[in-house]
């Protein structure tokens, strides 16, 4: 998302970006909106994980890609505190635009969840990325650095998995194993950078992500069978066992489309702008998009099943659409919402 995510202010020239990379991101982009459409209100109960769950790798996908693009110093990640203050700055603004909508659920949230989730369910990502960049840069300071990344890396995708697991045999009431998987999704991060930095200098080739991506799928499928064979018909894991293997597929593939992207320069400069400039503006606001979506729509008395497959097939294309309008009258909003706020130099 952020700087190390989803890069704002001025668009980089196409031959100096990884063009695959900003597609993966816009790719990214449309699933995260995948995730968060109400789809429970699709009839089809057994047809609802099915369209959410494929798409969750959207958030390891961005903790790693900020971590793929961190220098490198002695074979380790270096300024991941550098890239901090901007998310902080994201952090407070999306806080803010979403408040009024936390106000109209008229519930109470505690500090520590307004701290860590925000104003709205999507804003963790945030808080938990300014955590992820701060353990990366306090564990690179360590001695033995890369046995501590990747020994907490493994630890915590490993808990997390294993209590995402736990969670969706026992129910959503097991209290116990909720705050698990709540806990090890916030701590994600860090693993996930370290993933990425470690594949941003791996020369993994194409064949090698396919092979890697369509793992993840059969991953995916095979876990998702197991949770109906236990008569767990809606299953809504938030972190698949299939989520890390689709995340280094997906980049690896990235990478090497990028070749070919760059060879076409305008396509190259749309997708640079869509990945670098709208795609965070949209991460932050599709969630004010689906709401009111889903009151306009209801107030028309629309099939709610309609509803939700047109917000799935419209909604990210239409936001991409209305950035690329709003970037070209009024890109000082683009950037506002990118985290750039520059103020003006007095003369």
């Amino acid at each position: 998302m952020p700087a190390p995510v989803l890069a704002s202010g001025p668009v980089a020239e196409a031959n100096r970006r990884e063009i695959g990379i900003d597609l993966l991101r816009i790719v990214a982009t449309l699933a995260v909106v995948l995730i968060h459409v109400h789809l429970e209100l699709v009839p089809d109960v057994a047809l609802q994980p099915w369209l959410r769950a494929p798409a969750r790798f959207v958030v390891p996908t961005f903790f790693a890609l900020s971590g793929y693009f961190l220098p490198r110093r002695d074979g380790l990640p270096d300024g991941a505190a550098r890239r901090i203050p901007r998310l902080v700055r994201i952090y407070v603004l999306a806080w803010l635009l979403f408040l009024p909508f936390a106000l109209m659920q008229q519930h109470a949230p505690s500090l520590l969840q307004l701290l860590v989730g925000g104003t709205w369910f999507h804003l963790w990502f945030l808080p938990a990325l300014i955590v992820g960049l701060a353990a990366t840069e306090a564990i690179a300071r360590l001695p033995g650095a890369r046995w501590w990344f990747w020994t907490l890396s493994v630890g915590v995708l490993v808990a997390l998995v294993w209590c995402d697991a736990v969670l969706q045999m026992h129910g959503r009431g097991d209290e116990q194993a909720r705050r698990a998987v709540v806990a090890f999704r916030f701590l994600q991060a860090m693993p996930m950078i370290w993933i990425g930095f470690g594949l941003a200098r791996a020369n993994l080739g194409l064949r090698a992500g396919l092979a890697i991506f369509l793992g993840g799928c059969a991953v995916l499928v095979a876990q998702m069978a197991w949770f109906a064979s236990l008569g767990i018909v809606a299953a809504d894991p938030e972190y698949p066992a299939s989520a890390l293997p689709m995340t280094i597929g997906l980049i690896v593939i990235a990478r090497h489309l990028s070749a070919p992207l760059t060879a076409r320069p305008r396509l190259a400069k749309k997708l640079t702008q869509a990945g670098a400039r709208w795609s965070l503006p949209v991460y932050l606001l599709h969630p004010a998009a689906i709401v009111i979506l889903d009151r306009l729509c209801l107030l028309l008395h629309w099939p709610l099943a309609l509803m939700v497959y047109a917000e799935i097939a419209l909604l990210g294309p239409a936001m991409l659409v209305g950035f690329w309008i709003l970037d070209k009258y009024l890109p000082r909003l683009v950037d506002i919402l990118g985290g750039a706020w520059r103020m003006p130099r007095r003369t």
